[in-house]
């Protein structure tokens, strides 16, 4: 999928921030940054405790891919790493691709992320295999809701007491937005 739709190639739209493919030291460099977080903030899936050296290997590995891949978020002038975005899972059965994403705190609060998101929608719907994009997010993490609300995703569903945060569970919310209504919201944006 990566070659299929991204190969290498700088994605960007005039705005504050670009992607581009993440080298396996970048994303070390925010790997380092993450592991600084509290984990259980990022995801609620479980998340093997790694050496620097073995999440390399791990990222080496995960380069040829078929089915995700990670690209870089830089800030356009300066060139500075921000974060990454990620199609983490694209499902040719059924069109589906999901995609995940972290900024780094400094960076944070800037809209990088909501630009990050337009342009890896741009980019995976430019594929015709890809039908629908799902994001998944803690319900305490009211940036991240309040990121999927304003790029019209739709809440698909919640699962229940599904992410433990500081010994208390939060629901996990589902969100997904289809290719027609991705393409049906560039219209309105155009008029």
């Amino acid at each position: 999928m990566k070659d299929l739709i991204f190969s290498g190639a700088i994605i960007e739209d005039g705005g504050r921030i670009y992607l581009k493919d993440i080298s396996v030291e970048q994303l070390i460099e925010v790997k380092k940054r993450i592991i600084t977080e509290p984990e259980e903030i990022m995801t609620c899936r479980p998340v093997d405790i790694i050496t620097l050296e073995e999440s390399f290997k791990k990222y080496t590995e995960s380069r040829n891919s078929s089915v995700s891949f990670d690209s870089g978020i830089f800030e356009n002038g300066t060139n500075d790493l921000t974060g990454k975005i990620s199609c983490i899972d694209f499902n040719p059965r059924n069109g589906a691709a999901e995609i995940g994403y972290y900024v780094i705190p400094e960076f944070r609060n800037k809209r990088y992320a909501t630009e990050a998101i337009e342009l890896m929608l741009k980019l995976l719907f430019q594929c015709e295999d890809v039908k629908k994009i799902t994001a998944q997010t803690g319900s305490f993490n009211h940036g991240s809701v309040k990121i999927l609300n304003k790029l019209k995703f739709h809440l698909d569903g919640k699962l229940r007491m599904h992410h433990k945060l500081n010994d208390e569970y939060f629901d996990e919310n589902l969100f997904s937005i289809l290719k027609h209504e991705y393409t049906l919201k560039e219209i309105e944006n155009k008029i």
